[in-house]
This record gives C-alpha cells, sequence and structure tokens, in this order.
C-alpha cells in the first residue's frame, strides 16, 4: 500500500506539464489622444507623449503634424535622446517585440537591451520624414530576446519630437500547466489499485 501510495504521490506531481502560452498586444494610436496612456503601452513603459512634455504645449491630448504615430519622449525631456523603459514584470515576460518607426534626424539609431542590459538588437533608423502621411512611411523593426526586454533607446542625435512610433507589438510568454490525457488516465487506474489494496487490508 505504502509503494502504491508513493506511485499515486509522484504521478501527482509530474501529471501536470508546463507550456507556454503567448499574448500579442499591439499599440497603434488610432484612438484620440490620449487614450494609448492607458493601455498597456502607457502603463508598463515610461514612454510619453512629446507635446506632453513640451514647456510651451503641456498637452498630451496632441498630436502635431503626425497623422497616426506618436512623436515620442521619455521623462527627462532635457535629454534629447529617448531611452524608453519597461516595467519589470512585464519586460521580464516579453518574447518578441515589433515596433514601426521613422525620424527627421537622420542620425538616429534604435538599440533595445535586455533584462541584464545587454544589448540584443542594434539597427539605424533608414526612415526619415514619414510621419507626415496617411499612412505613414516606417521602417519595422522586430526582434525575438530569450532575456526578456529591459527596454530600447534612440540615440545619436535629437530624438525626442524628431521620432515618431506606430504599430508598437510585444509578445508576452505565459507559462500554463495541463494535465495530458495520458497522466490522467494513469491516476484513474493506481487510484482503483488504491482502492482494492485498501478493501484487501480491512478483509484482513
Amino acid at each position: 500500500m505504502r509503494s502504491i501510495s508513493a506511485l499515486l504521490l509522484s504521478l501527482c506531481l509530474f501529471a501536470g506539464t508546463t507550456s507556454a502560452a503567448t499574448i500579442t498586444y499591439t499599440e497603434n494610436f488610432n484612438d484620440d489622444f490620449p487614450a494609448w496612456e492607458s493601455n498597456w503601452l502607457g502603463l508598463n513603459s515610461n514612454l510619453h507623449n512629446y507635446y506632453e512634455l513640451h514647456p510651451i504645449f503641456r498637452d498630451n491630448s496632441l498630436r502635431g503634424d503626425n497623422l497616426d504615430g506618436l512623436w515620442l519622449a521619455d521623462e527627462n525631456f532635457a535629454d534629447t535622446e529617448a531611452h524608453i523603459r519597461f516595467n519589470d514584470d512585464f519586460g521580464r515576460s516579453i518574447i518578441n517585440f515589433s515596433i514601426d518607426i521613422t525620424t527627421w534626424d537622420t542620425n538616429l539609431f534604435f538599440k533595445a537591451y535586455d533584462m541584464d542590459n545587454n544589448l540584443i538588437h542594434s539597427v539605424w533608423i533608414s526612415s526619415f520624414e514619414g510621419a507626415y502621411d496617411y499612412p505613414g512611411n516606417y521602417q519595422t523593426i522586430s526582434f525575438d530576446s530569450t532575456n526578456g526586454l529591459r527596454g530600447f533607446s534612440i540615440v545619436g542625435g535629437v530624438a525626442e519630437g524628431n521620432t515618431s512610433l506606430d504599430n508598437v507589438i510585444a509578445v508576452i510568454a505565459q507559462k500554463t500547466t495541463a494535465v495530458s490525457e495520458s497522466s490522467s488516465l494513469l491516476l484513474m487506474m493506481f487510484g482503483a489499485l488504491a482502492l482494492v489494496a485498501g478493501r484487501r487490508r480491512q478483509i484482513r
């Protein structure tokens, strides 16, 4: 009986199989500003609307001459480069990231960093002045990460107010536990054996 109980316990521990399900979050900035700030991107990063922080405007409902994207800024408006960071829990779960980007400054680079601040993607931004059309003419940057995404930076020139983002997509990994049919069948079989063994013990 003890051996059967031990076997049942082992099956219960290993019957659950862990697999990774994914959720895809998308921000296309189509809704009236500042609606995006209440969605996943605004809630999980330090991304700001350039017009929100500009000392003359101070208005997060403005789009400027950008018809379908966002002129970006981070919270440090005095720094002309932009350093966008995700909240730890959210960034740690990102396995794929994609973003459409265009700029007015021809010297800018896009750089992405994993949760250990290792550089995992770097590319020159080759799309210029693409935000003024509708739909905009953007460069798509996409990459995978095995160690989450701490964030990304736009560096090499004047990024804030000169760089537009659109179609920001984050694929998030979520762990789920499922019980396979074979494991369930084994549990039922050994459960029945345990009942039989228990009855025999009572008869004795």
